[in-house]
This record gives C-alpha cells, structure tokens and sequence, in this order.
C-alpha cells in the first residue's frame, strides 16, 4: 500500500482492560500535574521532612549531601567550598570572566546561596544574589549573615531588585531555569539586567530529550511526586531556542563527561569516558567550536536517534549564553493599546 492510500489519523482503538488502564494512568498524570507547584514554605518543608527521612535511609542522605541541603548547614556549605564541583564552576566563571575579580556577578535563583558567597570568598568583589526564598535551609537565611561579611548583596524582594539600576557583567544560574513558569519571559527581564554584551552561565539543568523521558524524569524525581513540588525538564535545544527569541546568542556549551561532571554536581568516582571526553573537549573549547558540535550532535539525533547515554553535547552541564545586539523596537514605533 503506497503512502498516499495509508489511512491517516485514525482513531486508536483500546480492549476493556486498556480503557480501564489508560484511564487510570490519565487520571493519576491529570492530579499530579494539576498539583506540582513551588513556593518557598513548601522547599522548606520538603527538604526539612527530607532530612529527618535521612536519619534513616542512604538514599535520601545521599541526595541530599549531593546538593548540600543536609541539616547542619555549616558543615554542608564548608564541604561545598572544599568540593570539585565549586572548584570547577570557580574554573569556568573565571575563564569567561577573564579572572577579572572586580566583574558584576548575580547568582539568579540561588538558592542557599554557597556558590555567590564561596565566589566573594575566593576574591571576587561585586557579588549579588536574586533568591525569593529567605528561608533558612533552603533559601538564604542561612548564608545572610556570611554575606554580608564578605560584601555580597542578597535581594529577596523579585521586583525590587528589577526596578533597581544594578547591571550585571554575569548572571549565573545553577539548576534554577527549569522552576521558571516562563523562561523565555523570565530569560528577557533578566538580560535587561545585563550590561553590554554580558553573559549568562546557565549551570546543571534538567533535561528530557522525549516525551517519555519527560514523565520518567517527573516520576524519578525525589520531590515532585511525593511533595507535589514543581519541576519541569526541556530538552537542551529548547532552553537555546527560548533564549535566542529573548535576545541571546549561544555562545559555549560544556557537555556531559568533561572534567568528571563536576562542573555540573560532586559526583564522586569516575565518570565513563571522562577522561577521553575531556581531552577532545579542550581543544574545542580553545577554538570556540563547542557551539559546532552542539549542532552537530542535534544532527545526529534528527539523523539516527540518539539514545541518552550517547549525548554529551544535548545533555550539557554548562549552557553559556551571551546578550545580543539589542533586538527592541525603537521608542517611537512603541505603540500602547
């Protein structure tokens, strides 16, 4: 039968038994979506329940030493400044900082705040955070008083801090864009904050590549299913795709593998093919052709269809993007309705 003679968008049929299973699985996903929301009390209480959890379970204890979220804060954020991950995103700031410590720098979306503070604590002198959260655990009411030692300015309030004339040569964010509920609304506001030609370091995202991995990375992810929190993966393309129609261009990409994935998280031991993705990597980074093979591995899976553990590029640990040439309308052809 030819193409054309095909029948197309026919109607799927099921058996009784498929019925009753599909509806059973359109109603759990149709209460779990409905459901994942994120707001400050419910970081704090998922994580707090999360670490009296970990008096007991490895798993969850892991977890949470994995993002440095465990119960004694002070321990947690020392073993974050003596840890390969900071020394490798401190590696990569510097490097697209030309080590300039002077350089205007906000971590967006930070969090407890331990990379901001580590950076001003390793000489740099213009540091900012944006973090709506205050809390103490998971936002920055642990870290304030450090900061303000070290001269880092923390803005808890969103709208004042974009109402404010501060610039920034840097903006950084660390597995933060997937919480926004508009990127590319939220990528705009945000390169109004940046001077010049700045840039962003877009650090450890989430990603899903297929419509499975979407629903499998919900489900395996510890906190959206049992604390109904809010988590949404893109795949990498769509995170590029949202901030070039914001005004970005791409201007590095650090993929999976390279330096161990510690740019990325503190994995410990080593990582398969580390090395050897390390060592091609280095050379394309010198070139500035990382962006090349980037596009050259999204080929490949529109070509073949690339399975998870055979990206590197489309699964990155760094996405750096720089402010382009000013894409807004000139005043006069502004029109209010």
């Amino acid at each position: 039968m030819s193409r054309l003679h095909k029948p197309l968008n026919m109607p799927q049929t099921y058996t009784k038994m498929e019925t009753s299973t599909r509806l059973e699985q359109i109603a759990f996903w149709k209460s779990a979506l409905r459901k994942m929301h994120e707001s400050p009390k419910l970081k704090e209480q998922t994580i707090k329940k999360e670490q009296e959890l970990a008096l007991h379970d490895a798993q969850i204890r892991a977890v949470l030493e994995t993002i440095y979220l465990e119960k004694d804060r002070a321990s947690s954020f020392q073993r974050f400044l003596a840890s390969p991950e900071f020394a490798a995103k401190l590696a990569e700031i510097g490097r697209h900082m030309q080590n300039n410590k002077n350089a205007s720098i906000c971590e967006i979306g930070a969090g407890p705040g331990f990379l901001a503070v580590g950076l001003a604590m390793r000489g740099y002198t213009n540091v900012s955070i944006l973090e709506p959260n205050g809390e103490y655990v998971t936002g920055t009411g642990f870290i304030a008083e450090t900061a303000a030692k070290h001269g880092v300015k923390i803005w808890n309030d969103l709208n004042a801090w974009y109402k404010s004339d501060d610039l920034y040569e840097c903006a950084i964010t660390n597995a933060t864009v997937h919480h926004f509920d508009n990127v590319c609304k939220v990528a705009a506001e945000i390169r109004c904050k940046l001077a010049g030609h700045g840039k962003w370091l877009m650090f450890d995202e989430y990603f899903a590549t297929t419509s499975p991995d979407l629903y499998q990375a919900l489900l395996d992810h510890s906190h959206v299913m049992r604390y109904e929190q809010y988590e949404w993966p893109y795949p990498a393309t769509i995170y590029v795709q949202l901030l070039r129609l914001a005004g970005y261009e791409l201007a590095e990409v650090i993929p999976r593998r390279y330096k161990n994935n510690h740019i990325a998280r503190n994995y410990s031991g080593k990582v398969a093919l580390g090395g050897a993705v390390t060592q091609v990597t280095r050379p394309l980074i010198a070139l500035g052709m990382t962006t090349i093979a980037f596009n050259l591995e999204l080929l490949a899976d529109r070509l073949f269809g690339l399975s998870r553990t055979a990206r590197l590029f489309t699964l990155p640990q760094l996405l750096v993007f720089r402010a382009g040439r000013d894409p807004y309308p000139p005043p006069a052809a502004t029109k209010i309705i």
